[in-house]
């Protein structure tokens, strides 16, 4: 095939269902079958099409890990012993089950199959189904003063809004001024996981108020004006806030920086208080998830 010899370690049988899928997706061009690395192209555009941006953006920081290092193989090349080599060099990196796993769940769906069908013998990783245990009042402390000595300007307010709401990370970052009701003290959420959560509406406590209020104080000195649109959490450098009709990226960096000064354990992130049912207990830093 296009003068390229492909691995002895592909079974026939699993070539074959690769083959099949490729003409599927019209991945052969000039008799040359595409590498993982354009396959994941193909699958990130299409993925595009119907997906939500976070999900989107999921795959794509996965599909990034794939194409740096198995980007360039033949697909027939991936093989449960090369895919091993895989797990070996992310699990070297730091990446956990769960990522690695979706890693190869993405490369599974480019491929146009699943991972049972390409590698049967290979094994998913084992992932944590615990929840983690509540922080102590003393360990709240600590990591609130760390967040307001923190040179990041969001770090603070961010923590303040995820402890007292009860929101998602993700709802939080995404805030707009427009969901901030100062006169009637209301935070209204934005796009929601579920439907339910959508649009709904949460009291701010007098200690939220002021940490929003110092926030607005900050933005007006950043950007002149607030206007309903702009994100309360802004895009930044490694210095400042530099686009408020753009949401601050990850604030991982600015969090894990906290939890050291803090002397918080490693190995986790917070998660606002959350229940199926209620927020058990506002004010309070309730879980520390593993990741």
């Amino acid at each position: 095939m296009a003068g390229q010899a492909l691995s002895a370690g592909a079974t026939s049988a699993r070539l074959a269902l690769m083959t099949a899928a490729w003409h599927k997706m019209g991945s052969w061009a000039s008799e040359k079958i595409l590498p993982p690395r354009g396959l994941l192209d193909e699958y990130a555009r299409g993925y595009r099409l119907n997906h939500r941006p976070k999900s989107v953006a999921l795959v794509e920081g996965r599909a990034a890990h794939l194409k740096r290092i198995l980007g360039n193989l033949l697909p027939a090349d991936l093989t449960e012993a090369r895919l091993l080599d895989h797990i070996a060099k992310r699990q070297a990196e730091g990446a956990s089950g769960p990522t690695i796993n979706l890693e190869l769940q993405v490369l599974s769906r480019a491929l146009g199959s699943t991972w049972k069908a390409l590698w049967p013998r290979l094994r998913k990783l084992e992932e944590r189904r615990d929840v983690g245990r509540a922080l102590d009042a003393e360990e709240e402390r600590r990591l609130l003063e760390a967040a307001a000595r923190n040179t990041s300007p969001l770090i603070y307010p961010y923590l303040m809004l995820l402890i007292w709401t009860g929101m998602r990370e993700g709802e939080a970052r995404m805030l707009r001024w427009g969901q901030v009701n100062f006169e009637e003290g209301l935070i209204i959420v934005g796009a929601s996981k579920t439907a339910a959560g959508t649009g709904r509406a949460i009291p701010m406590s007098g200690a939220l108020r002021a940490a929003m209020e110092l926030q607005a104080s900050r933005y007006a000195r950043w950007f002149g004006t607030i206007k309903p649109e702009w994100y309360v959490f802004p895009a930044s450098n490694r210095r400042r806030p530099v686009d408020p009709a753009r949401p601050a990226g990850s604030l991982k960096r600015a969090w894990e920086a906290v939890r050291r000064a803090a002397g918080v354990i490693a190995g986790c992130t917070i998660c606002a208080t959350r229940s199926a049912r209620s927020w058990p207990r506002r004010g309070s830093l309730s879980r520390l998830c593993w990741i």
